[in-house]
């Protein structure tokens, strides 16, 4: 079955239907605005004045934690924080001219497996970097760690049966997001809707189309363009169709 795609993008106008998506948003650098390391609990908290989406990875020689923030600039905030034990430093830098580095450098002679670092989105604009116990023993090979994850996207009711048209994922691209369809191509209808409290949601609707069963929230872009959480929801009707529901950030136009 041939694979269709309908392009959800972001340029300047606004939000629109035109045999693709087109879902309106201008893309501007963040502010790295707060940052600090919990000794206590291993634990590392930064703040930007936008949503962003890091890059983690391990680095050796020395043993460091590098957490990038694509598209960010370094603001007003605490260069380096000596931290002591385990954990030597933690410090911020402007690694290059779009991306701001923050390095969580082990002591000598400790180490840990990237695998149980835990990325965790908190809001749009906050994560956290979650440190396992810090052991001391050779040093682990350098590498990329866990994507970092957040609970805020859904799937519902996917049986990926019984319509003309699959939806099957989601890409990012440099410019917005691109949808997976499989089959027939739907028409979507889109509109801009407001809940009690003020929260704003792009709801695209697409009929004759039903969700894979596969499909799972982590498989779901987090905090990208404007983009707080996506709900993909499967809807009972003869045949399917399904509502995908953005829920936009306060900054989305």
């Amino acid at each position: 079955m041939a694979s269709r795609w309908l392009t959800v993008g972001f340029s300047s106008g606004a939000l629109a239907t035109l045999g693709a998506l087109v879902v309106a948003a201008p893309v501007q650098a963040a502010t790295l605005q707060y940052w600090w390391f919990d000794a206590q609990t291993n634990q590392l908290v930064f703040t930007t004045d936008s949503q962003v989406q890091p890059r983690a990875q391990l680095l050796v020689n020395p043993t460091r934690i590098v957490v990038d923030l694509p598209n960010t600039q370094l603001g007003s905030t605490n260069a380096s924080q000596t931290v002591g034990g385990a954990v030597r430093e933690v410090r911020a830098g402007q690694f290059d001219r779009q991306t701001t580095r923050l390095v969580i450098e082990l002591a000598p002679g400790y180490s840990l497996n990237p695998q149980d670092v835990q990325v965790q989105g908190v809001r749009p604009n906050q994560w956290a970097v979650q440190l396992p116990a810090l052991n001391q023993g050779a040093a682990p090979a350098s590498g990329a760690l866990p994507p970092p994850t957040a609970t805020a996207n859904r799937v519902q009711g996917n049986t990926g049966t019984g319509a003309g048209s699959i939806l099957s994922g989601v890409v990012t691209t440099g410019d917005g997001f691109l949808i997976r369809l499989s089959g027939t191509s739907p028409t979507p209808t889109v509109q801009i809707t407001t809940d009690d409290a003020d929260n704003r949601f792009a709801v695209i609707d697409l009929p004759n189309t039903a969700v894979a069963g596969n499909l799972r929230p982590d498989d779901l872009p987090n905090y990208r363009y404007s983009i707080i959480a996506w709900d993909i929801a499967q809807q009972p009707t003869n045949p399917p169709s399904t509502r995908i529901t953005l829920r936009l950030s306060p900054t989305s136009p």
